[in-house]
């Protein structure tokens, strides 16, 4: 139990059972406010108040990263980008929620591997239709779609349902240097 004054009002605090009872009195008037401590803010009703989801505010503090995949170890790279992607470094984390920011990676046909993934590493594809399965090696995906490198490196380290798939509506991946995005003036990216 805990009394508190400020100038004219008096605040007292019990706490009973796992709940916060705070009574307010100010010239005469009395409110009481009521809610559990684990929801960590309550309404003047008692109930807890939603948090509202950051992506439906305009100006939420998303931030645009630029990744540069030259001379990078693909997995290494990778990572740090699904971090970003997955809003891990921020102290308001939530696994839940969609709360990372955006990354472009440029030079994605200039990315690294080590050992021999070069000619070794197998990306498996299925058209759908029976006996529709491909197989390509990293070399050829590298001369044709270098950006898919990067794209199912990131892909295979973030959440495997819906959550992830919004997620990688983040991630722009671009093979050569030049990329659509320098009016929203991206922070670069330190790997």
């Amino acid at each position: 139990q805990g009394v508190k004054t400020d100038g004219t009002k008096l605040y007292v605090a019990e706490n009973h059972n796992h709940m916060i009872r705070k009574i307010v009195i100010s010239t005469g008037v009395v409110t009481t406010l009521a809610g559990s401590t684990s929801s960590g803010s309550t309404n003047a009703t008692g109930t807890a108040a939603r948090f509202k989801n950051p992506r439906g505010i305009a100006n939420d503090g998303t931030n645009l990263y630029l990744a540069d995949a030259k001379n990078q170890t693909l997995g290494r790279l990778a990572s740090k980008i699904a971090q970003i992607l997955r809003g891990k470094h921020k102290v308001n984390f939530s696994p839940h929620m969609d709360m990372g920011d955006c990354v472009v990676v440029v030079n994605a046909e200039k990315v690294r591997v080590t050992g021999k993934k070069e000619s070794d590493k197998i990306y498996f594809r299925h058209t759908g239709y029976p006996g529709g399965g491909k197989e390509v090696n990293l070399s050829h995906l590298r001369r044709t779609k270098p950006e898919r490198i990067i794209e199912n490196a990131v892909k295979g380290m973030l959440p495997h349902n819906r959550l992830g798939a919004r997620i990688m509506k983040h991630l722009k991946v671009y093979a050569g240097m030049d990329h659509p995005h320098i009016a929203q003036d991206p922070q670069v990216l330190e790997i």
